[in-house]
């Protein structure tokens, strides 16, 4: 009997001194390990891990938040942050998706949109209506503009629109002799990288144009299953990045990613 309420005494210290620690007040968060370079890599992608990554890593860490990334299709995401099953991406500000996610306020990257052409195809473009007559490549999930999307639309329909899956695949095939395609839109940065990284810079143009730079911020999932203060947790997370702006770590990370810190956009010369 005494032995029952000794064993009794040491597991109710034991669940005290477990709860003391915060073990049970943070949960593991669930973060979409998206292929998007620079922004997010998988770690065999030669070391690198993606600006953003390191960025939203950086910080978890510091407010001991455990995290796992899961690596996911683009065009998945928005399913997975609206049932819960991803707690934290990031997400250029939409008001449709404040019916699904909680914004934080801090910008942690911005990213330029523009188009890929193939090298010597004497492709220019000036302003966005000028792609309506071009074959256009459409990366499966990639988020448009309004005015690039009902060019898209309309552009299906009279088959004038290559769907693909992944960066990689799609220069391939616009630089494939014939071309599948004559034009591509993505992040300047991603287009430059995958170009350099595929051995593609001397047969891929980027093209000066410049649709739109979009800031990209921290969101969290309103089902959130793992973040129980989305509102407290987006606001330590924004001040953690303005610290990191602050003490030049920011500027740091993003110039090993072969950023122009002034222009915020990736440089052709990339590092990583």
């Amino acid at each position: 009997m005494k032995f029952k309420r000794l064993l009794y005494l040491l597991l109710c210290f034991a669940g005290l001194a477990y709860g003391n620690t915060g073990g049970t007040d943070k949960e593991t968060i669930i973060i979409n390990d998206i292929n998007w370079p620079p922004y997010f890599m998988p770690k065999t992608n030669g070391g690198a891990i993606g600006l953003g990554k390191e960025l939203i890593t950086e910080c978890l860490t510091q407010l001991n938040y455990p995290s796992q990334f899961k690596s996911l299709p683009i065009q998945r995401t928005h399913g997975y942050m609206k049932s819960g099953d991803i707690d934290l991406t990031v997400y250029s500000h939409k008001a449709d998706r404040e019916s699904f996610v909680y914004y934080g306020k801090e910008p942690i990257f911005s990213s330029e949109y523009g188009f890929a052409v193939k090298q010597g195809s004497g492709i220019q473009i000036n302003k966005i209506a000028d792609i309506q007559s071009l074959i256009i490549g459409h990366l499966s999930g990639l988020s448009h503009t309004p005015e690039i999307l009902s060019i898209i639309e309309q552009s299906r329909k009279v088959n004038k629109v290559r769907e693909g899956y992944s960066v990689e695949t799609m220069l391939a095939q616009l630089t494939a002799q014939p071309r599948q395609f004559d034009i591509l839109p993505n992040s300047k940065s991603t287009l430059y990288w995958y170009s350099k990284v595929m051995g593609l810079s001397e047969q891929v143009t980027v093209l000066d144009y410049t649709v739109t730079t979009k800031n990209y911020f921290l969101t969290v999932s309103k089902k959130s299953k793992h973040i129980k203060s989305p509102t407290k947790f987006l606001g330590d997370m924004d001040l953690c990045l303005i610290k990191l702006k602050q003490s030049g770590k920011y500027h740091q990370i993003l110039a090993s990613y072969g950023f122009d810190l002034t222009a915020k956009e990736l440089k052709k010369d990339i590092t990583h």
